[in-house]
């Protein structure tokens, strides 16, 4: 699924270092193994990185990714959705929570942004805490051309993108759908950047300034900030080109 550029060549394996691997207790090996890649990869890109970097600093060998994984490309795909499957559920589960109070009318533009923005700050499925090396993973994901991550994380968040645009365009049908597409741009961004300075704000500060980030406040200022924007008027350049 992935044109990695490493470690698609055959390398020996020493099946006896890894029986004793997958044997360890509570699935350490795996845990070991994703927090190592994860870890990696956020340092040196998924193509710099070698599967026997990450078996060497986890402790294990290439039997072990063999078992868990079957490839370097499952390793991979399991680093993302050790992360973002629970953030995708909790958040399709509070859009079922906000369509299901709406009814038939529109839901409140507030309720539908705070389903996308709360579990991403505060939720099981969180960024913000212990997630620092995914944070900068991420921003590899959204920066290097081309990156075949980007497909994996588009199909990681479907469903809930699709859900999530029509409900806006519900709440909002001033707005054509690029539009929409557009504005739910600029909201990922705004929520990418606040988690990815949220552990250290002051480093990112004016002198003098000591900003903290309080994570059910900096909700609701994301959600008042992004309502405002989407609420804003069709842009210009749209009405010209005919659209509502």
């Amino acid at each position: 699924m992935f044109q990695t550029n490493v470690c698609n060549r055959e390398e020996p394996v020493d099946t006896s270092i890894a029986k004793s691997s997958i044997t360890e207790p509570d699935g350490l090996t795996k845990a070991r193994l994703l927090d190592v890649a994860e870890r990696l990869f956020a340092d040196h890109g998924v193509d710099g990185t070698s599967l026997r970097q990450i078996t060497k600093e986890a402790e294990t060998n290439l039997a072990a990714v063999n078992y868990y994984f079957s490839s370097k490309d499952g390793l991979i795909a399991a680093v993302f959705a050790r992360r973002l499957e629970p953030l995708s559920v909790e958040q399709s589960a509070l859009l079922d929570a906000v369509e299901q109070g709406a009814g038939e009318q529109p839901a409140r533009l507030e309720d539908v942004l705070r389903a996308i923005i709360q579990p991403a700050v505060i939720g099981e499925g969180s960024l913000h805490k212990g997630h620092e090396p995914f944070r900068r993973l991420m921003g590899r994901v959204f920066t290097e051309p081309g990156s075949q991550l980007q497909l994996l994380v588009k199909n990681q968040f479907e469903k809930v993108s699709q859900r999530f645009d029509r409900l806006l365009t519900r709440s909002l049908p001033q707005l054509s759908p690029e539009e929409v597409f557009w504005r739910r741009q600029f909201l990922v961004g705004a929520l990418h950047r606040v988690l990815l300075i949220s552990d250290k704000p002051e480093s990112y500060a004016a002198p003098g300034l000591h900003p903290s980030f309080e994570p059910h406040r900096m909700v609701e200022q994301l959600v008042d900030f992004a309502a405002a924007g989407f609420r804003l008027p069709p842009s210009a350049e749209n009405q010209k080109r005919g659209n509502p």
